[in-house]
């Protein structure tokens, strides 16, 4: 059998193994926390959820609640089996969640190094948290606990979005603290220079919201306040403005749409062991790194 035939059948086998795993967890009562009344719309529903677990982009459907725990864990499972395969159908129905395929390449290729390589225990400043800074945060739980002290969440419902983040994802050992405002007034940032101030190293801040504009004046707060921290700013492709701002207040952009590419041509060269040069276009992708005059 031909290498690229094999690779397709695996896919296949391994598309069938999650969607059966999440057709059955949800047939036994097993909501999410995206579709808690999933488990009364019926098979066809559940049917075409447990699809979008793998296709079209990948459903955002939260985590698993309700239902035995048996059942849990075989959606957990399902779960689990996908990310570790980056998706299993072919990139051209876009295989996996590409938030959270954006936000684990971000963690493995730059944070977790990151980390590791400062002396004491990091502080983190998260602003923003929607669903691309729930899943970072997810990582930082599972993967970084051991190199954290504590996060310090800043958005304008902090505290309410991590009371729903904290019911569906086990809790960190590291302290993770909330702090409601407004990301765009100064005011706020003054406020969580006081909630960290006790902190022994400057904080590791990342700029997470869904608005590229309210991330890059964040930014720039940012910088004003810790000269000598690291920031990262997600934005969702790299434009020549962010760039000169990148360039000229030392922060590094992360390019939520490079990042997804990364990770799909990551997946296909584990698949079919072609070499990774860049994309398909023949432009190097990757993140746009500090630039330190």
């Amino acid at each position: 059998m031909e290498r690229e035939d094999l690779g397709w059948l695996v896919r296949a086998v391994l598309a069938s193994l999650v969607f059966l795993l999440a057709l059955t967890a949800f047939r036994l009562g097993v909501g999410v926390s995206a579709r808690e009344h999933l488990p009364e719309l019926g098979v066809l529903a559940q049917v075409y959820y447990s699809a979008g677990l793998f296709v079209l982009g990948g459903m955002a459907l939260g985590t698993p609640i309700g239902g035995p725990h048996f059942a849990r864990s075989l959606l957990w499972g399902a779960r689990s089996l996908d990310d570790a395969w980056g998706g299993a159908l072919p990139s051209r129905i876009h295989v996996f969640n590409s938030r959270r395929a954006a936000a684990k390449h971000l963690y493995q290729q730059h944070l977790r190094e990151h980390f590791a390589d400062t002396p004491a225990k990091d502080t983190v400043v998260l602003a923003g948290f929607g669903r691309f800074a729930q899943t970072i945060l997810e990582f930082l739980g599972r993967e970084s606990e051991d190199e954290i002290e504590r996060v310090l969440v800043a958005a304008p419902s902090a505290a309410r979005g991590l009371r729903k983040f904290h019911s569906h994802v086990h809790p960190s050992e590291f302290l993770i603290k909330p702090l409601d405002g407004d990301l765009m007034d100064p005011a706020t940032w003054q406020a969580i220079g006081v909630e960290i101030a006790e902190s022994s190293t400057p904080p590791t801040v990342l700029i997470a919201c869904e608005d590229e504009s309210v991330n890059l004046q964040s930014a720039l707060l940012a910088r004003r306040r810790w000269p000598e921290s690291r920031v990262f700013v997600r934005c969702r492709d790299v434009s020549s403005f962010a760039e000169e701002l990148a360039a000229l207040h030392h922060f590094t952009l992360l390019p939520v749409e490079t990042l997804v590419r990364e990770a799909l041509y990551r997946s296909q060269a584990r698949w079919f062991r072609e070499p990774r040069k860049g994309s398909a276009s023949g432009r190097q992708v990757g993140l746009v790194p500090e630039k330190v005059s």
